[in-house]
């Protein structure tokens, strides 16, 4: 710490020292301002001081120092705030320092603090009594200006200033830090402390290792000073002769001779023999010493890597050799630099060491891609990656070239990425898209291993499972960025081609060999922060469309068809920042479109999404909740008008609830109608329903022109914000996030009011469907399988989040109406998508608002719509005579539908395998495009092996199937037979659809294959070695079981369709295997 005194004392010390004339001063200053601001290229070498010129010493309660980063609004807040405490001095300055800073920093803070982390494109506020007083930088502003610098106020500014002045200010350079501590003006009144000399930089610097033997140390003092005879320089035990020169300031203290190689130095200053200059001669309060080691000149880029994080020589200038693998020079928002690598064979043979690093040369044009060069430069941690800065370069020669490391994923562990940082990469593995939510922003996308990532609750239970499957998800992931820190750039599509409305980039798409430079950086933003990142090397990533954009709905059969949709906010009143929307009394600010232009492009999208469902019944969630204002409405003219007919309504509900969104229903009147009144599920009804934080649920009933009756309820529980969030509604940490409890006592309270018939219809076929904000394996959803609902669809996705992929979008039927459902599935339009491609303009250059934008059906929410297919008052009949034949397949008198596979299915008929569905009229339908339901595939693997003896537990294997489920033995004997384990909670989801990979599974076991290996090379392109189920599925293959797709794929965790079953029986049935 510098010394202080008061301005008694100094008056004092004055008194007795000669006084020179002082320059014109300009008026005294009123209050605090800041004097100096540091933030340095070099990890965290940042600070402000603040300099008292008011003529008397201030208390600085009342005054605080805030942070405003990355462009960050007044009215947001401040991203981290300081409040001052402590007094300082007239004349004096107070220094608030980031706590990692050099020590050359810290000597002279007064405080430390995590305001003091800004990066140069952030505003530092000064505050008095809660008014500005003074600032650096400019507030909602992140464009850069104070990088790399050490900016001090000129000494005719005596007041600080509102707005960021800019010539105000002078840089003395990147990682200058002399003047820190001490500021002088020529405003009248104020008296400067005359501190006491002190060492403020040295060159190497404390530790340093490497040092050439030939190195002269340099020594910077606070202010010019004499020196007799105070440098010491000690190499082990020898007293070395040295030659000291320059001064007054900055002396170089050269060795009489070269340093001996593996030499330990090290350099004192006597302080008794420091004088400062100004008349008073004060000598140093303290003695100074500084070590360094003595290495040969050049050094290997593993040694200066080093085996952690943080590079043995941060601080240092080193020299070192290798070959330019990724260029990134240019001017911001380029990287700024380049990346070199130690050639082939040069390393320095530790695997725990990295062979590349980053070079920042501030935008020069030094190098190319290939060139051999020689680096001389300070090591330093810039955002946690080791860098060298401020180099000299010299190209030795060109056209070199260095071999890739192969990488994998998963990484072994969190450490594994930090042995190849700086290096050029290779992912030999064909890797896929799990993340595209900062494409459009950042022009990133994160990449996983073996297919995209599960959300973890939703395939295991919360707790110790959902926790070892989070960590393993996080060693199966990277960034792939492009060489830019900046945002709203062009981004990258399929095929190495620009994103746009017709060339997409999909999560589930892949990218094979990724090669690029391995980095652990941010993107430019705390948005998208300090992560592993490979960037651009010699050519730009090239994605690959594995999964295709579906092009209609999916198939689901039936006569009658349901739909849910979370559509994203659709609100008819703009939002312009006004609290205004809501139910009187609850108004809050709007959520959807932000302009006339908006509203109609949002509209344009969800008319051709909501048509292409062509349902019967669609129940809506999100949307607005005003008075007067029928987001239905709106909806249902804008598809009859692009119809060119009458055909949808709406239910009229009104206002519901207190939130801003309410659920409701559109259905196709021509098809279907209301049948009585709709009913509202709220907390006046059911205490547990806590509709301040679930949407009221609305159950309505239609009937259909054959007089059949079901009852749809539409849902939106509570999010898993946790802003609010307290007791067993907190994060339990389990997995299931915040208000867990919220929504499971809102799905006891749905279920037992169901019970009542709340629709007064009395009839029990009923579909719940909605956002329920639960993934599959948490308490909610378990609570309706355990009422009896079978879930429709489940194990499929419909939403993303940070890169991994579960359903919070179901459809549930009642167990009399699950008998008449011929199928269900998302329809994969939104989640898949990136976000850049809805309707909103935002941050959007006149060419990407055209080009990004298609007034279709992609990418109108962020949430996957559910479909079902409903035959109502048809059932499935669990045993029927043989030699059934079906009316709905190809070459059959009276076909209702066609289908390709018209002997597979013929076959299943003929033998008994499949009795399909019995019609009113008497005949049968197999509906094969439907998909198929799991304890189907039980009843037909059962009745292909005959049919065999045996007798069922009297106690269910499975929790969700009973003794009185018709395929109960069928069931059983699966497990019996080890064909099937079902789920992790103890069910088998028996009326769930079922996926392809599940079913080629279920025929592994069942023909008792084993020791089969799968090839090393990968027959289908989405199915690689090391996913689930990679052996099961090449066995198929190699079997003539499954051919796949015409595109090369398997699809594995698609839902299977039953002809698609029919299919894979025939064959396991007429091929020796």
């Amino acid at each position: 710490m510098r010394r202080r005194i008061t301005a008694t004392a100094l008056l004092g010390a004055l008194a007795g020292s000669i006084l020179v004339a002082s320059p014109a001063t300009a008026d005294t200053p009123t209050d605090l301002f800041f004097s100096e601001y540091v933030e340095g290229s070099s990890g965290s070498n940042k600070a402000v001081e603040i300099f008292n010129g008011t003529g008397t010493d201030v208390d600085l309660a009342g005054y605080s120092v805030e942070l405003y980063s990355n462009g960050r609004l007044e009215s947001a807040g401040a991203t981290s705030t300081l409040n001052l405490a402590g007094t300082v001095a007239d004349g004096d300055v107070w220094v608030v320092a980031n706590g990692s800073a050099n020590p050359s920093i810290l000597d002279v803070a007064d405080v430390t603090s995590g305001v003091a982390n800004f990066n140069g494109n952030d505003a530092v506020v000064l505050r008095h009594d809660g008014a500005i007083i003074d600032i650096l930088g400019t507030l909602g502003d992140d464009t850069v200006w104070g990088a790399d610098v050490s900016l001090q106020r000129g000494t005719t500014i005596c007041t600080g200033s509102t707005t960021y002045v800019a010539g105000e200010w002078t840089d003395a350079g990147d990682m200058v830090h002399s003047g820190l501590g001490t500021h002088t003006t020529t405003c009248s009144g104020t008296v400067p402390v005359d501190a006491a000399p002190t060492v403020s930089g040295i060159s190497p610097v404390d530790g340093a290792l490497g040092v050439s033997t030939t190195v002269a140390p340099v020594v910077t003092f606070s202010e010019p000073v004499a020196v007799n005879d105070a440098f010491t320089l000690m190499c082990g035990s020898d007293d070395l002769a040295v030659t000291v020169t320059g001064g007054p300031t900055e002396y170089t203290v050269t060795p009489d001779a070269a340093l001996a190689l593996g030499a330990e130095c090290t350099l004192s200053v006597e302080p008794t023999k420091v004088e400062d200059l100004d008349g008073d001669a004060d000598q140093m309060a303290a003695a100074f010493e500084s070590t360094f080691s003595v290495t040969e000149g050049v050094i290997p880029i593993g040694q200066i890597q080093g085996d952690s994080d943080i590079s043995p020589y941060a601080g240092q200038v080193v020299s070192f050799e290798g070959v330019v693998v990724a260029d990134h020079e240019g001017a911001s928002p380029a990287l700024r630099g380049f990346f070199v690598q130690s050639r082939d064979g040069e390393g320095d043979g530790d695997a725990a060491t990295s062979e590349g690093i980053f070079v920042f040369n501030a935008g020069a044009d030094e190098v190319s891609l290939g060139d051999e060069v020689a680096v001389t430069g300070t090591v330093s941690e810039y955002f946690g990656q080791t860098q060298v800065s401020y180099a000299d370069v010299e190209v030795l020669a060109t056209g070199a070239t260095v071999t890739p490391a192969a990488l994998a994923l998963p990484f072994d562990s969190a450490d594994e990425p930090e042995a190849y940082e700086g290096m050029l990469v290779t992912f030999e593995e064909t890797l896929t898209v799990t993340e595209i939510y900062l494409l459009g922003r950042f022009n990133e996308v994160t990449v996983s291993g073996a297919g995209r990532l599960d959300q973890p609750s939703a395939v295991v239970s919360p707790g110790e499972d959902v926790i070892a499957l989070q960590a393993a998800n996080d060693l199966n992931k990277i960034k792939v960025d492009d060489g830019f820190d900046a945002q709203n750039l062009d981004p990258m599509g399929r095929g190495g081609d620009p994103l746009s409305a017709d060339n997409t980039l999909r999560g589930g798409d892949t990218i094979s060999g990724l090669t690029g430079v391995l980095t652990y950086t941010w993107a430019g933003s705390s948005a998208s922060g300090n992560t592993w990142r490979v960037r651009p090397a010699a050519e730009e990533f090239v994605f690959d469309a594995t999964n295709p954009r579906p092009t209609e709905a999916p198939e689901v059969g039936g006569d009658i068809t349901v739909a849910s949709f979370n559509v994203l906010n659709y609100f008819l009143t703009i939002d312009e920042g006004s609290d205004v929307c809501g139910p009187v009394g609850d108004e809050q600010g709007c959520r959807g479109a932000d302009s006339v232009l908006e509203l109609e492009r949002q509209t344009a999208k969800l008319v051709q999404a909501l048509l292409a469902l062509d349902a019967d019944v669609i129940g809506i969630m999100e949307m607005e909740n005003s008075p007067g204002v029928e987001p239905l409405a709106a909806l249902a003219a804008a598809m009859n008008e692009e119809l060119g007919a009458e055909v949808y309504d709406y239910v009229d509900t009104g206002v519901v609830g207190t939130d801003t969104i309410r659920v409701g229903f559109l259905y196709d009147a021509t098809t279907v109608a209301e049948e009585g009144a709709f009913a509202v599920l709220d907390s006046s009804v059911d205490a547990r329903f806590d509709d301040d934080r679930n949407r009221p649920s609305i159950a309505q009933s239609f009937v259909d022109g054959e007089g059949e009756v079901l009852t749809v309820v539409a849902n939106h529980w509570k999010s898993k914000s946790c802003t609010g969030a307290t007791g067993l509604d907190a994060d339990q940490g389990d997995g299931a996030s915040c208000w867990n409890a919220t929504r499971t006592a809102g799905a006891e309270a749905l279920v037992d009011w169901l019970g009542t018939d709340p629709t007064g219809v009395d009839d029990p076929d009923v579909i719940v469907m909605g956002d329920l904000n639960s993934y599959g394996m948490e308490d909610p959803i378990q609570v309706l399988r355990d009422a009896g609902y079978v879930e429709l669809g489940g194990g499929d996705y419909s939403y993303v989040y940070d890169g991994q992929w579960g359903s919070l979008d179901y459809s549930f039927a009642s167990a009399s109406m699950a008998e008449q459902v011929t199928g269900s599935a998302h329809f994969h339009i939104n989640a898949d998508e990136p976000s850049v491609l809805d309707y909103n303009t935002d941050y959007q250059t006149a060419e990407q608002i055209e080009s990004l934008y298609a007034a279709d059906m992609y990418r109108t929410s962020d949430h996957d719509p559910v479909l079902i297919g409903l035959s109502l008052g048809d059932t499935e009949e669990p045993t029927g005579p043989s030699g059934v034949t079906f009316r709905d397949i190809s070459g059959v008198t009276g076909a209702e539908d066609f289908t390709a596979f018209f002997d597979e299915i013929t076959w299943m008929g003929a033998v008994g395998i499949s009795t399909g569905w019995k019609k009113s009229d008497g005949t049968y339908v197999f509906r094969p495009l439907a998909q198929a339901s799991r304890e189907a595939v039980a009843a037909f693997l059962y009745r292909l092996a005959g049919s065999p003896e045996f007798t069922a537990p009297t106690t269910p294997t499975f929790t969700d199937v009973t003794t009185s489920n018709p395929f109960y033995t069928e069931i059983e004997w699966m497990a019996a037979e080890g064909i099937t384990t079902g789920w992790a909670d103890g069910t088998y989801r028996p009326k769930s659809s079922i996926s392809r990979d599940a079913v080629v599974v279920f025929l592994y076991r069942y023909l008792g294959v084993s020791g089969y290996t799968g090839p090393s090379t990968p027959t289908f392109s989405d199915v690689q070695p090391g996913s689930t189920y990679y052996t099961e599925i090449e066995w198929a293959a190699a079997a003539g079981i499954t051919t796949g797709w015409s595109d090369g794929t398997f699809r594995p965790t698609a839902k299977i369709t039953r002809d698609a079953i029919a299919a894979f029986l025939y064959r396991v049935a007429h091929a020796t295997i």
